[in-house]
């Protein structure tokens, strides 16, 4: 397996969080990306339920507020009513990266099993 180095642009809290469910379970931030994102593309849920409320716990802590809101119109999760999102300050300088952290969240959702 070849890994390569990626510059990724991610909202401030979510990676705060993310960063600290690595420290949790014991694993790289590279490894525990590659699993959410593998469980993701496979519609597998990966954490437990004791993992879930920690993650809400470290969300509380790092200021991660997740709601329902519209993804930016044409991208591909606007077609999906009510897709949780990340409640990020917004960019309007940046649309793109609105619409990245909108399906890249809403793929963590699912994967999670959040019904926000």
């Amino acid at each position: 397996m070849s890994r390569v180095q990626t510059g990724v642009r991610i909202e401030r809290s979510l990676l705060k969080v993310l960063k600290a469910v690595a420290e949790y379970e014991e694993v790289s931030l590279g490894a525990l990306v590659e699993r959410i994102v593998l469980s993701s593309f496979t519609g597998k849920k990966i954490f437990d339920d004791e993992t879930l409320g920690k993650i809400a716990e470290l969300g509380r802590v790092y200021g991660l507020e997740v709601e329902t809101v519209t993804a930016p119109e044409g991208s591909p999760a606007s077609d999906v009513s009510e897709s949780p999102q990340v409640a990020a300050a917004p960019d309007p300088q940046d649309e793109a990266r609105e619409a990245d952290l909108a399906e890249a969240f809403d793929g963590l959702s699912r994967m999670l099993g959040d019904e926000h």
